[in-house]
């Protein structure tokens, strides 16, 4: 009974995530890689680096997480691009997960009710919303799968030690914190064995199978990215001041568990007060050493698994990772820690009602706060919102991300300040914000600061092809045809299918830009439309189709063609006139169509309305459009 109430509790907070959308890394490691969309083989996905595509930095390649992406093939199987089928994913494996740590805790002597409030905790603890509510968080969901597991089967007998060892090693190939699962089983092993004769050798010969899994596991890997030194050399006193910092930076994520964050830090811009708490937190680590005689073999396994799940991310192995922290990197630490407590609270609790009630309250309050933080995931616009306003200019992830979703709404100038504001920060990374700040000019016809802006980052990065292809792709909406041709040209020996396409279509196109410019502003619409929306000239398109819908002899599959283009547009205005003429000319809109303006009218009316928070409006707003591009 008490197993099932925690799925149910963990379920019903986690339930609003289903209505999310693909939100961040979401996007690129799912709706745009490959292996994904097309399947393969089980020797495919072992072989190939988590960010296979996509990625606008090399340094990503050097993350290998098969079974990770391999979930998501199978989430595409099923649910094709509908996001709440991958949330549902994540919802039952962070569910199951609080059954499993539910049954570690009583394992290792916690009474039920104990475990069940302790596992019940650990899984609505607002910090961990970010694993289980992100889709892409599901890398620290899958791997505590396995780690749990592992820490489960563990035993005397063989059998059992080969079947945790490979539970670890599949944890592995979701995420490198399982490795925290074996270093767990070791300090577990060597406290359970006490100082007894040959301790060390008898240790070494029960982990064997340990050893062995991560033999394989580091084969692998090797094979599929190689050894990739990628991330910026912060010297010996940098890494271990930036290790100090995170470590004191987790430490009061931990105290200040009801407010989480999106972004957290940034390697390489310290912080006294994270480097004190580091400071503060070794010395406390090293001071509570002394006592290690007196941990029992469950308090052990919990403080291996916390630790162990801390090493990774603690920036002492360089990792290619400007965030200093994240709250979905406490997934297992906290599990290590709940486990490490467990016999200290059930002295605590020990039948008195009153401290019951305290922790039960302390659980359901828990629960509301991780609801809302769920519903705030689950909304895209209001996510990057609050994380921009949050997050300090050291960072700018969340400046570029919010450009992303305004531009994806057609809001071009909006999009083009956040993208200059992006370049603005404190951040060695510029060439992402300069990237979209390229595309923006082209989308508001700004084509020769787009040349200039596009030109910058020719050559940088893995995305040097889509560089390539966006400055193609900007000859052919200003004619210059020949030009576009010698940069399509080696992208398509590469193999690459949409500069391939567009090479092909590279003639229709200069016939179109051909005829166009002889209809000249004043030609028929309904023939200056599709050629000004096959040229990709959106102003020229948008008044095309507004002219088309205006003519008394609009037969309705124009109709529908001319709001099909204008409900991809930012043009609010433009896109509710035309439904008005559609609807008095046609009547009803199919409801397909009526259903996504209504979605892109309410996403426009939500973005414009946030300006004046994110100060895109008013003086300010004239004054960064006319400095942009300069």
């Amino acid at each position: 009974m008490a197993a099932l109430l925690v799925f149910v509790a963990v379920v019903a907070v986690y339930m609003t995530s289903l209505g999310g959308p693909f939100l961040w890394d979401d996007r690129l490691l799912i709706l745009d890689a490959p292996l994904i969309e097309r399947g393969g083989s089980l020797g495919d996905f072992l072989s190939s680096p988590f960010w296979a595509a996509g990625a606008f930095s090399a340094e990503s390649t050097s993350y290998y997480r098969p079974l990770v992406t391999l979930s998501f093939a199978l989430d595409r199987a099923v649910h094709g691009n509908n996001p709440g089928g991958y949330h549902l994913t994540n919802v039952v494996l962070h569910a199951t997960n609080a059954l499993l740590l539910h049954a570690l805790l009583k394992k290792h002597g916690a009474r039920p009710g104990t475990a069940a409030l302790l596992a019940t905790g650990w899984a609505l603890l607002p910090r961990l919303a970010e694993a289980a509510a992100w889709i892409s968080g599901r890398t620290d969901v899958l791997a505590s799968l396995f780690t749990f597991g592992a820490l489960l089967a563990w035993g005397p007998g063989l059998g059992r030690r080969i079947l945790g060892a490979l539970l670890i090693g599949t944890g592995l190939l979701a995420k490198e914190s399982a490795v925290a699962g074996a270093l767990a089983i070791a300090a577990g092993a060597w406290v359970a064995r006490g100082p007894t004769p040959k301790r060390f050798s008898r240790t070494l010969i029960e982990l064997a199978p340990l050893g062995a899994a991560l033999v394989l596991y580091g084969a692998l890997r090797l094979q599929a990215v190689g050894f990739r030194d990628e991330v910026a050399d912060l010297g010996v006193l940098g890494r271990l001041r930036t290790s100090l910092e995170a470590a004191g930076t987790y430490a009061a994520m931990l105290v200040d568990a009801f407010r989480p964050r999106a972004v957290i830090g940034r390697i390489g811009v310290t912080s006294a007060g994270g480097l004190a708490a580091g400071i503060a937190v070794v010395a406390l680590v090293a001071a509570l050493f002394r006592f290690r005689s007196r941990l029992g073999s469950g308090t052990a396994t919990g403080l291996g698994l916390c630790f162990g799940a801390l090493l990774p991310v603690l920036h002492i192995v360089p990792i290619p990772l400007l965030t200093l922290a994240a709250d979905r990197f406490l997934y297992l630490p906290v599990a290590g820690l709940a486990l490490a407590v467990a016999p200290a609270l059930d002295r605590f609790l020990a039948e008195r009602r009153a401290r019951w009630a305290g922790a039960l309250s302390v659980v359901a309050l828990l629960a509301i706060v991780t609801f809302e933080r769920v519903a705030i995931w689950s909304d895209e616009i209001t996510f990057w919102v609050e994380t921009y306003l949050e997050t300090p200019k050291t960072n700018s992830a969340a400046a570029k991300e919010l450009a992303a979703v305004y531009f994806r709404a057609g809001l071009f100038e909006d999009a083009l300040i956040l993208s200059e504001r992006a370049l603005r920060y404190d951040d060695p990374r510029r060439k992402n914000a300069e990237y979209n700040a390229g595309l923006c000019l082209v989308r508001l016809g700004h084509y020769d600061r787009a040349r200039v802006r596009l030109t910058k980052v020719r050559g940088k990065g893995r995305t040097a092809a889509d560089v390539e292809l966006q400055l193609a792709m900007l000859e052919i909406r200003t004619g210059r045809f020949d030009v576009a041709k010698q940069l399509l040209v080696p992208l398509a020996r590469t193999g690459q299918p949409a500069p391939r396409l567009l090479l092909a279509k590279l003639s229709e196109l200069e016939q179109a830009r051909r005829e166009l410019d002889q209809l000249g502003p004043s030609g028929p619409p309904e023939r200056r439309a599709p050629l000004a929306s096959l040229l990709a000239d959106d102003a020229a398109a948008t008044r095309a189709w507004l002219e088309v819908l205006a003519l008394p002899s609009v037969s309705q599959r124009v109709a529908d063609e001319a709001l099909r283009f204008l409900v991809q547009q930012g043009d609010r205005q433009a896109l509710t006139t035309a439904a008005s003429a559609y609807v008095a000319r046609f009547g009803d809109i199919d409801s397909e169509l009526a259903a996504m303006i209504e979605v892109h009218v309410a996403e426009l009316d939500r973005l414009v309305a946030a300006r004046e928070r994110l100060g895109l409006s008013g003086p300010e707003r004239t004054r960064e459009i006319a400095v942009s591009g300069q």
